[in-house]
């Protein structure tokens, strides 16, 4: 049997004032995708489970992963 792709919808109010729809993605599909941040899996992973994050937007995940790779390295 082929797996159902997981996408959820969420509505969100834009400046506008016209509903604007982001899909939201679970976390194993935005390792998966990695190169769309330019980055490896692994640090999506990292970024993702750093902020408790299960699932979020590309627009989200983006931000979230280039706030983790700019953090300081102690």
């Amino acid at each position: 049997m082929a797996e159902k792709k997981n996408l959820m919808r969420i509505e969100k109010t834009s400046e506008t004032g016209r509903q604007a729809k982001e899909s939201v993605y679970p976390a194993r599909e935005l390792v998966k995708a990695a190169h769309r941040f330019h980055t490896q899996e692994e640090c999506v992973a990292a970024a993702l489970s750093f902020y408790g994050k299960k699932e979020a937007t590309m627009k989200e995940a983006e931000e979230l992963v280039r706030k983790f790779l700019k953090r300081e390295v102690k």
